[in-house]
Order: C-alpha cells, then sequence, then structure tokens
C-alpha cells in the first residue's frame, strides 16, 4: 500500500519560487520532504528555468512526465 511508503511532512506556506502560489505548496514538500525527482505536468512548474534551477540547487531534478517516463519507465 503507498501509505506505508509514504512520509508526512509539514510545510510553512512561505515558500515563494513559482509564480503560481498553490504550486509552492507542491514545490516546498518536495523539498522538505527531500525528494529526488518532481515530476509535473503543470506549465508553471516545468517551464520557469530559474525555478529549475532553484530546485536543483536543493537536489531535486524537475522532470515533465514524458522525459521521466523515458528516461527511468522504458530504461528498464
Amino acid at each position: 500500500m503507498l501509505t506505508h511508503k509514504s512520509v508526512h511532512v509539514e510545510v510553512t506556506g512561505n515558500l515563494k519560487l513559482c509564480r503560481d502560489p498553490y504550486d509552492d505548496f507542491v514545490l516546498e514538500t518536495a523539498i522538505v520532504g527531500k525528494v529526488k525527482y518532481m515530476v509535473s505536468r503543470d506549465d508553471d512548474i516545468k517551464g520557469d528555468t530559474e525555478l529549475i534551477t532553484q530546485m536543483r540547487k536543493k537536489g531535486i531534478t524537475v522532470y515533465t512526465v514524458n522525459h521521466f517516463l523515458q528516461q527511468y519507465l522504458f530504461s528498464i
């Protein structure tokens, strides 16, 4: 079950990286949760090169869904 592999994280809502403030909650969750990859179809996330650079500085690689699937799923 997915809940056995999940980690509860608490966010402050203070992160301001994205044009869309609702996306900042998702970004902060990824940062606090210390993920390696973030996969998104959201244009505000995947299309913002400065945001992607900031996430990379925090150790998080942002992928589009297609790129992630090509890189990790289809290479198995």
